[in-house]
């Protein structure tokens, strides 16, 4: 199983948490991978928004007022900023001179316009995620592997997979445990999906 591109930890702190040497199996990377990216599911899906910094496209509605809100933050970039005619075509660029951002809310505001009113109109690329994962969050995610991965060494199973149409999805097959919801309610936000 391939890692995510944006997994909360890395391979080599994971494999220090549950003290697993330089010598292992294929098998044991595979479920290793496998809870890695459960967990970094589990703990975007919980506080509803990107841990580790990457970059998205959104479009949304310009309601023809001077601000947006955008779904994902900590915002920690705006790349471009354009409003868009119907067919998709860049209808008035906006530079970083025209707006503000306010990081934390996700909020891009116009200085001196109004976005243009329209359905998917205003395309925003940004970055959005901590570009360093919170050392509590970081601990907590490592923790929960290291769980996870010594109930499979024990025969439990926290992995299960289900199959549609020839597609194979793995997932967790434990609930997030308490120390872990503890530490991941402070970043939650309300309300927003990842998305």
């Amino acid at each position: 199983m391939a890692l995510l591109s944006y997994v909360l930890v890395t391979e080599a702190e994971a494999k220090a948490a549950i003290r697993l040497g330089t010598a292992y199996s294929t098998d044991e990377t595979v479920m290793l991978h496998a809870f890695m990216n459960g967990v970094t599911e589990a703990c975007e899906g919980f506080t509803r928004r990107p841990i580790v910094a990457r970059q998205f496209t959104e479009t949304i509605h310009g309601r023809g007022s001077s601000k947006i809100f955008l779904k994902r933050r900590p915002v920690t970039a705006l790349t471009s900023l354009r409003a868009l005619d119907a067919l998709g075509n860049t209808q008035q660029a906006f530079i970083a001179s025209d707006y503000f951002l306010d990081a934390a809310a996700g909020i891009v505001g116009l200085r001196v316009l109004s976005f243009p009113p329209g359905q998917y109109n205003i395309e925003a690329v940004y970055t959005a995620g901590w570009v360093e994962t919170p050392a509590d969050m970081k601990t907590a995610a490592l923790q929960w592997i290291a769980r996870l991965y010594k109930d499979w060494k024990s025969d439990r199973e926290p992995i299960a997979s289900q199959s549609v149409q020839g597609v194979s999805t793995a997932y967790l097959n434990e609930a997030m445990p308490k120390f872990v919801q503890s530490v991941l309610t402070r970043y939650r936000l309300s309300g927003v999906a990842v998305g």
